[in-house]
């Protein structure tokens, strides 16, 4: 068996495709070239479709301003990366961010539909419900879409930025949640991690797994998120960063209890801060099966009930 080359494709730094000798090697052309972006040639605009903008390679420039460019006054609104492509990426213009950790222990932004599909499917639940549309709608661009939700405007909070990652790594919690503010940065970064390793074991317990990463949504947003994002982020836009700080040290504080003990013991009391959280759960029960989420909600319970500080 031979292998024959199919496609040549060489490109100037700036996108800007060789011509003259890496043509069609064998097969039909495609419209993906650079970076794997898909050219548009109609009416000979001949640019890149990079999602929220598009890229005219023979120039070297966006033909569309940065949807965030209100956040980076003192840049121009046609630049990428910040002007430091070393050191940023520019995601597609969107503030709900998906990511996956890789089987390097790396970190990549990757869209909505490569999530895992059980992790897919839990976030979609939550978004279906009214309070956990509502949160994510505070973060979310017009346009933003969780599988069948999408989103019809810019949230209060667009400008800050929602960081939600998939990770398989057996030996971690179920789910994570913190805020992390990078000196020079004029928004604050919030990230939510499932971790989906233990999926056999749910099932072997008899629980929905579906069901599972829909509680482990609520529980990161309702139990632990929403205790301090409205505070931090009115500081924060505020130019407040003595608030700011003392809010990173108090959730530094709580982290080390027991993991967000503090949180969970008031959680387990039925205290009004998280009144939320139950409220989610009765409008999980309309989304999903309620016998599944009745199931998943008693071991979630009981866990913390175990844990709990006398």
């Amino acid at each position: 068996m031979s292998i024959q080359r199919q496609k040549e494709n060489s490109f100037y730094v700036f996108g800007l495709k060789h011509r003259g000798y890496n043509n069609n090697v064998n097969g039909v052309d495609h419209p993906y070239r650079f970076n794997g972006k898909e050219e548009n040639n109609e009416l000979g605009l001949n640019t890149l479709d990079f999602g929220w903008r598009n890229y005219n390679a023979s120039i070297g420039r966006w033909m569309n301003i940065d949807p965030h460019s209100e956040s980076y006054y003192t840049l121009s609104p046609y630049v990428s990366f910040a002007n430091n492509p070393i050191s940023f990426v520019d995601p597609d213009g969107r503030d709900l961010l998906f990511w996956q950790k890789n089987k390097k222990g790396k970190w990549v932004q990757v869209g909505f539909d490569q999530l895992d599909k059980d992790v897919q499917k839990g976030l979609e639940a939550f978004a279906k419900t009214k309070e956990g549309n509502a949160f994510l709608s505070k973060f979310a661009k017009k346009g933003d879409k969780i599988g069948e939700v999408e989103f019809g405007e810019d949230g209060e909070y667009s400008k800050h930025e929602l960081s939600y990652g998939d990770k398989d790594y057996y030996g971690a919690s179920a789910g994570s949640s913190f805020a992390r503010h990078k000196k020079g940065d004029k928004k604050l970064t919030f990230e939510w991690t499932i971790n989906s390793a233990y999926k056999s074991e749910f099932i072997e317990d008899g629980l929905d797994v579906v069901a599972k990463f829909a509680s482990t949504n609520g529980h990161e947003a309702f139990i632990h998120f929403s205790q301090y994002i409205d505070e931090l982020i009115e500081a924060f836009d505020a130019g407040d960063m003595d608030k700011v700080n003392s809010i990173f040290r108090k959730r530094k504080e709580i982290a080390g209890d027991r993991a967000g003990g503090i949180e969970h013991d008031g959680y387990v009391n039925n205290q009004e801060e998280f009144k939320q959280m139950r409220t989610y759960v009765s409008q999980l029960k309309k989304v999903l099966n309620p016998s599944n989420v009745n199931k998943v909600m008693l071991r979630h319970d009981n866990k913390l009930k175990s844990r709990k500080k006398n």
